[in-house]
C-alpha cells in the first residue's frame, strides 16, 4: 500500500487543497489621483524593480485626451517620472487592457479596446520607452482590418507586437472561429507590417493564444476552452498541447514559460485551480486547489519565479447570484505551486491591476484599489 502510494504521488499528477498563506502588510500606499470609476490604472514592474502606471486622464465632460504614465521606486514609492501622451479625445470609461513590458525592458506597450459597455471608442495601441516614458509610435486597430482584435503583447525577440483578429460564425447558437489572422506589426512603426498571415483553425472550437514566437494555439472546444493545442499551419500538425478537466474550463490568458505553461481555471468556478504544464504531456505536472473562489487575472515576474493572480468568488444563490463573496491576490512560487502569501482585494471594481517582481530574495507585489490607492508589497521569497 505505501509503496503504491508513492508510486502515485512521484509519477502521478499531484493535485493538492491549500489554505493561503500570510496576508503581508503594505509597505507603502500611493494616492494616483484617478477616478477608477471611469479610468482603471494599470501597473507592471520592470526587470530592476521599478513599477510603471498607466491610466486616462479625465476632462471635463467625461472626456479623456490624453494617458498618464508614471515610474515608481518599487521599493519606495517615489514617483521618479511621469508624462502624458496625447490621444485622440475619447469618452470615459476606458482602461488599458494590456499594458506589458517588452522582454529586453525597453518598451512599454498599452492597449484599449472599446469597453464592452459604454461609448464606442476607438482600438488603440501604443508603444513607449520605458526609460523615457515618451510615445514611440501608435495606432487605431480600425474594425474592417482587425476584427475581433486581441493584443499577445511583443514577440520575443522584442521586434515585434503581436495581433490576432479573429473570424467567427455562429452554429447551434455558439461561437466558433474559423480563421485567424496573426499580425506582427514592427513595435517601432506601428504603421509596419512585419509579417502577416491566415490560419484555418484545425478545430470545431473557439478559443485561441498566440505565443511570444507567433504561433498559435487553438481550443478544441466550442466555447468555455478546456483544451489549447499548439499548431503548425505549414505542416498542418498539432505539436503539443494542454488539456484540463474542469467544468469552467481555461482561464484565457496563459501564462508561457520559458519550458512550460502556466494556467489557471476561470473566475465562475468557486474552486480555483492552478495549474502547470510541461509539455511533454498534456495532463498538467503539477495543480493546486484554492477554496471559494475562481481566477479572474494573472502576471508572472520577469525572472518567472513567481506569479500574482486575482482569486475570486461569485455567489450562486438564488436570491445573492452573480455577487462577489471574496476577492483576494495570491502569491504563488511557480515551480512548486506555494501559496506565498494571500491578501484581500476590493469587492467593489471589476478591474484589479496587480503586478509581481523578483529578484536576490525579494518578492515584491503591487495593486491599485477602487479608491486609485496604489498599494506596494515587500516579502522575503
Amino acid at each position: 500500500m505505501l509503496r503504491t502510494l508513492l508510486r502515485f504521488l512521484l509519477t502521478g499528477c499531484i493535485l493538492l487543497a491549500v489554505t493561503s498563506g500570510a496576508a503581508p502588510d503594505p509597505v507603502v500606499r500611493v494616492r494616483l489621483g484617478l477616478d477608477s470609476r471611469l479610468a482603471a490604472a494599470s501597473i507592471v514592474f520592470g526587470p530592476t524593480g521599478n513599477l510603471y502606471v498607466a491610466y486616462r486622464n479625465a476632462d471635463q465632460g467625461r472626456k479623456s485626451s490624453a494617458v498618464i504614465l508614471k515610474a515608481f521606486d518599487g521599493k519606495t514609492g517615489r514617483e521618479l517620472m511621469r508624462s502624458e501622451i496625447a490621444t485622440a479625445p475619447i469618452r470615459l470609461p476606458q482602461w488599458a487592457t494590456a499594458f506589458q513590458l517588452s522582454p529586453d525592458g525597453t518598451m512599454l506597450l498599452y492597449f484599449e479596446a472599446p469597453a464592452v459597455l459604454g461609448p464606442a471608442n476607438a482600438t488603440y495601441l501604443a508603444v513607449i520607452d520605458s526609460s523615457k516614458l515618451s510615445l514611440v509610435s501608435s495606432r487605431n486597430l480600425g474594425r474592417p482590418a482587425f476584427p475581433n482584435v486581441r493584443v499577445f503583447g511583443f514577440s520575443a525577440n522584442n521586434k515585434s507586437v503581436i495581433l490576432g483578429s479573429a473570424e467567427e460564425i455562429y452554429a447551434g447558437g455558439t461561437p466558433k472561429t474559423r480563421e485567424l489572422r496573426i499580425s506582427e506589426l514592427d513595435a517601432r512603426d506601428l504603421g509596419v507590417s512585419r509579417s502577416g498571415r491566415v490560419v484555418q483553425n484545425p478545430f470545431d472550437g473557439y478559443d485561441y493564444v498566440i505565443d511570444a514566437t507567433g504561433t498559435p494555439w487553438f481550443s478544441k472546444e466550442e466555447f468555455i476552452p478546456r483544451s489549447f493545442y499548439k499548431y503548425d499551419p505549414e505542416e498542418r500538425r498539432v505539436i503539443e498541447g494542454i488539456r484540463v478537466n474542469n467544468a469552467f474550463g481555461l482561464m484565457f490568458r496563459n501564462l508561457f514559460l520559458r519550458d512550460g505553461i502556466m494556467a489557471f481555471n476561470s473566475e465562475a468556478d468557486e474552486s480555483g485551480q492552478v495549474y502547470i504544464f510541461d509539455l511533454q504531456n498534456e495532463a498538467p505536472k503539477r495543480t493546486v486547489r484554492m477554496t471559494g473562489c475562481g481566477f479572474k487575472d494573472a502576471v508572472i515576474s520577469p525572472d518567472e519565479a513567481f506569479a500574482v493572480a486575482i482569486c475570486e468568488g461569485i455567489s450562486q444563490r438564488e436570491a445573492t447570484f452573480g455577487s462577489i463573496t471574496k476577492c483576494e491576490v495570491d502569491v504563488f512560487r511557480v515551480s512548486t505551486l506555494q501559496n506565498l502569501a494571500a491578501f484581500p482585494c476590493s469587492k467593489g471594481t471589476v478591474w484589479h491591476p496587480i503586478a509581481v517582481w523578483h529578484q536576490m530574495g525579494h518578492v515584491r507585489v503591487a495593486t491599485v484599489d477602487a479608491t486609485g490607492t496604489l498599494s506596494l508589497y515587500n516579502m522575503s521569497d
